[in-house]
């Protein structure tokens, strides 16, 4: 969970989620240094969070690609509250991130394919088991619709399900 916890690690995360990349390309497209990108790599790598996907050959050198397998988190109910805590906050400055940057790109005539919705529900334990199953489901479906080619455009899928503070008047 500690490799999860640095927003500079879950941005290295979605971009080799879009393709293989090298330490030297994932510093460049962040704009950090190449030492912080290897560090930040050897730690998703060793998490599992990053596997080597290949090499490639420029300029006389060899560089290791990588690419980012899917995650999904499951709290062990060791994990300290505190490192949970810190991911929860890396994720949500991570889709902030892309949120930021898709807000200028989102034009009229493309409306019908941005949703944005908050749904304050209550919940017993067997049905909020139920609704992350659906979820889950959901995700797995919509990432079987990728597509590669001329007319593919990037997108974001975000589902958040998290319980709520007590005594918020919206759940919890």
């Amino acid at each position: 969970m500690r490799a999860l916890a640095h927003p500079t690690r879950l941005r290295m995360m979605h971009l080799l989620r879009m393709g293989p990349a090298s330490a030297s390309e994932l510093a460049r497209q962040l704009g950090i240094r190449y030492g912080s990108a290897r560090f930040h790599l050897g730690v998703l790598s060793r998490a599992g969070f990053a596997v080597a996907a290949g090499e490639s050959y420029k300029r006389g050198g060899r560089e290791l690609l990588f690419t980012a397998p899917k995650v999904w988190v499951d709290w062990d109910p060791d994990v300290p509250a505190d490192l949970r805590s810190a991911t929860v906050r890396s994720f949500v400055r991570e889709l902030e991130s892309l949120l930021d940057a898709a807000a200028p790109q989102w034009h009229r005539e493309e409306e019908e394919s941005h949703v944005l919705a908050n749904v304050p529900l209550r919940l017993g334990p067997g049905r909020a088991r139920q609704a992350l199953s659906i979820m889950e489901d959901a995700l797995v479906r919509i990432e079987q619709l990728q597509e590669d080619g001329p007319d593919a455009v990037a997108h974001t899928a975000a589902v958040l399900f998290f319980r709520n503070a007590e005594g918020r008047p919206d759940g919890g």
